[in-house]
């Protein structure tokens, strides 16, 4: 029987001779055509339709597989996977809407769709997936993010946890470049094994240190600025100084941007040495002023 013929007359058939007439088809028409006969025909034989449709190499493209929710699950699930297979691309919307009718297996797919995209790696999007899936695609979610490199929150975790298990929690929190506080620790409860809690309150007394002595560096520096310290004065390993306590050095006053001795040549001794710059008390005056190695000339030693 030809497409043609089908479509022009099914809509009045009954199911046996809709179901015979299905069989009989040697060829299919557009896809737009099939999901109109759809809605005239009984269950069965729309679902006979529908398979020897997809067998035959008909594509349904995203807008297509959106109108089949006239059909049972396993059919809908059936007919996405089949498009995927053949190469079909489904949007962020077309999968937040067919997510509703897909089987778990058939979901799964569905999300890894979604994350070949690299633009949907954020938290919205996860959001988004995570209100239309259930607790085991949720997991295959939380799974694909985190092979993908995405690195969950501590609040965020307390928010999607609790329809997860401790073994993916865990890993989530160790994964994450969030510092975990002794209170989100807490709130995950159980969630966490005892190691993981253990490696993140030592994560965390790592990270405080470091935001400490980051801390001390911005306090140098402003006492750098403030004239304290010179500005060429650097926190960074330098070798030896090739100066001692008690060296007589001399060197130009205008070597100073802040100070001005006006270009007198000064005479002084060092009493310390810091990342190549030495302290010198000038002779003339008994004051202490910061200078780079290589401006000074040692001219003896007390």
């Amino acid at each position: 029987m030809k497409w043609k013929y089908f479509y022009d007359h099914c809509y009045d058939w009954e199911e046996d001779k809709a179901l015979k007439s299905v069989e009989a088809l040697t060829d299919f028409g557009s896809a737009e055509e099939l999901l109109e006969c759809f809605s005239w025909l009984d269950e069965e034989p729309g679902k006979r339709l529908l398979y020897r449709a997809l067998a035959s190499g008909m594509v349904l493209q995203g807008e297509n597989l959106r109108e089949l929710d006239n059909f049972d699950i396993g059919e809908i699930s059936f007919a996405i996977r089949d498009s995927l297979k053949k190469g079909v691309h489904l949007t962020l919307s077309d999968v937040l809407e067919l997510l509703e009718y897909a089987d778990d297996p058939t979901a799964c797919l569905l999300i890894d769709e979604v994350l070949s995209e690299p633009g949907n790696l954020t938290w919205d999007v996860f959001l988004k997936l995570e209100e239309a899936t259930w607790n085991a695609p949720l997991a295959h979610l939380v799974t694909r993010f985190l092979e993908k490199g995405f690195s969950f929150t501590p609040e965020q975790l307390e928010e999607v946890g609790f329809g997860l298990g401790p073994e993916l929690v865990s890993r989530a929190a160790l994964q994450s470049d969030s510092v975990f506080t002794e209170r989100n620790i807490k709130n995950l409860g159980r969630l966490l094994d005892a190691q993981t809690a253990a490696e993140l309150r030592k994560k965390s007394k790592k990270k405080q240190s470091w935001f400490e002595r980051r801390r001390d560096v911005k306090k140098q520096a402003a006492e750098r600025q403030q004239g304290s310290v010179p500005v060429f004065f650097e926190e960074r390993r330098e070798p030896a100084s090739r100066f001692r306590y008690g060296d007589r050095v001399s060197f130009m006053g205008d070597i100073f941007d802040t100070v001005d001795l006006g270009g007198m040549y000064l005479e002084g001794v060092v009493v310390d040495t810091r990342n190549g710059c030495c302290r010198i008390r000038v002779a003339e005056t008994s004051e202490t002023f910061w200078v780079p190695e290589d401006k000074l000339k040692k001219i003896g030693w007390l």
